[in-house]
């Protein structure tokens, strides 16, 4: 099972946790994300480079938004996805890209 190493703002690693890849294809660029539960056991989507969150994961029912806490994998990893795909659409795809690769950046330096 993959990993990913959440990390502070300044590139210091917290923990390292098992997660679930979750692909996003933004225009030419294939990010792969990482699908896990944070410390209060809530499903969120990290980058895996920067061990920065990206996106903390809402379920649904009957269109009300809940908490993802109580959702197994093969449920929750839809409105991940879906939550992923807003997400990019609302900030844009080279914003998407651009704001990922400098967190990236800032890691490796």
């Amino acid at each position: 099972m993959p990993t990913v190493t959440l990390r502070k703002k300044d590139g210091t690693a917290i923990k390292t946790v098992k997660s679930h890849l979750l692909v996003a294809n933004v225009d030419t660029t294939t990010h792969c994300l990482h699908l896990h539960h944070d410390a209060a056991n809530h499903w969120v989507v990290s980058d895996p480079v920067s061990g920065g969150k990206v996106l903390h994961v809402y379920g649904s029912y009957q269109g009300i938004r809940t908490v993802s806490r109580g959702y197994s994998l093969k449920s929750i990893r839809p409105f991940a996805q879906s939550q992923l795909d807003e997400l990019i659409e609302r900030v844009g795809s080279d914003r998407f890209n651009q704001v990922l690769g400098r967190a990236g950046e800032a890691i490796a330096a």
